[in-house]
């Protein structure tokens, strides 16, 4: 039995490093890095939404890929120290478009940063949560103390409990936010 020789780890390109480039990197210089490998795992994205803290500065994202049955698959970024990493912001998360909600007037609630989007299209002051109806009350919420605040639900049960959640936040801050929740029916053609 012969035994061929290995080439030495130096002629192999090793230098003393591992040259395998990992399956997922763990953390990334910047929010676009971060973004761009999960594009290069999961295909290009639908969207991306940034969140800020109070002083406009980023803090993390949530970026949206659209599978071709119909369903979704949702990544958190976060801030993490001076780099960017792949999971949910540290609890409690902004609210989305945070630095806007500092400004006196009606604010609006919607389950999710793409229905936000659509309300400030049509020049509403618009919020959401990071995670949607699976994680309302790890959000910080209270920005809204004490403003008028209009809660639109998805028309469906996750929408329901969310609207019910936000209220009841909402609700017991002092000052309290002035809540009502509008649903939106869908209108038959």
């Amino acid at each position: 039995m012969s035994i061929k020789p290995q080439k030495s780890r130096e002629r192999a390109g090793f230098h003393g490093q591992n040259t395998t480039p990992p399956l997922f990197r763990s953390s990334f210089s910047t929010l676009h890095e971060a973004i761009e490998s999960l594009e290069k795992r999961l295909g290009k994205r639908a969207a991306a939404w940034t969140y800020h803290d109070a002083d406009g500065g980023e803090t993390g994202a949530v970026v949206r890929w659209n599978l071709a049955d119909g369903a979704k698959t949702i990544r958190p970024i976060r801030l993490d120290g001076d780099c960017w990493a792949v999971g949910a912001m540290p609890e409690p998360r902004p609210l989305y478009r945070l630095p806007h909600l500092a400004q006196p007037g009606l604010v609006y609630v919607t389950e999710g940063e793409k229905a936000a989007d659509a309300g400030v299209a049509i020049g509403l002051d618009v919020t959401t949560s990071p995670g949607g109806c699976e994680a309302p009350a790890k959000a910080d919420w209270s920005p809204l103390a004490g403003k008028d605040v209009v809660i639109l639900p998805d028309n469906d049960a996750a929408g329901e409990k969310y609207a019910e959640i936000v209220s009841g936040i909402l609700t017991k801050f002092a000052p309290p936010a002035s809540v009502r929740i509008v649903r939106l029916c869908d209108i038959a053609t």
